[in-house]
C-alpha cells in the first residue's frame, strides 16, 4: 500500500508496473518529470481524483499505459490522444474511449 509521490524523484524510471499493489491517493502532477517512462501500469489499486491535465505532454516515449479499475473521476487529459507512439491504452472497463471519458 502507499502512494506514487516515490516515483517523481525517478527522472529516469522507464517501466513502473503496480497492478494490484491497494496504491491509494492520487496521481501527482509532479510525475510529469518522469520523461523517461516507456510503460506505466497502475491497474486494479485505489488511486482516485482526476488525472492532472498536464501529465503526458512529455513522457513522449509512453507506449503503455494501464489505468482501470481504478477510482478515477473527470476526463482523460487530451495529451493522452497526442502519444504517437502509444499503442496498448487501457483507461477503464466502462471507457468511451471516443470520448476520453473516465465516469
Amino acid at each position: 500500500t502507499g502512494d506514487l509521490n516515490y516515483l517523481t524523484s525517478m527522472v529516469s524510471l522507464q517501466s513502473h508496473v503496480m497492478h494490484s499493489n491497494a496504491l491509494k491517493g492520487t496521481i501527482p502532477s509532479k510525475l510529469a518529470a518522469v520523461t523517461s517512462l516507456v510503460q506505466l501500469s497502475l491497474s486494479s489499486n485505489e488511486l482516485t481524483g482526476t488525472i492532472p491535465v498536464d501529465i503526458f505532454g512529455t513522457m513522449k516515449g509512453l507506449n503503455v499505459l494501464k489505468l482501470e479499475n481504478n477510482y478515477f473521476t473527470g476526463n482523460m487529459p487530451d495529451d493522452v490522444c497526442e502519444l504517437t507512439k502509444l499503442f496498448l491504452k487501457v483507461l477503464s472497463a466502462d471507457c468511451d474511449l471516443e470520448q476520453s471519458s473516465l465516469y
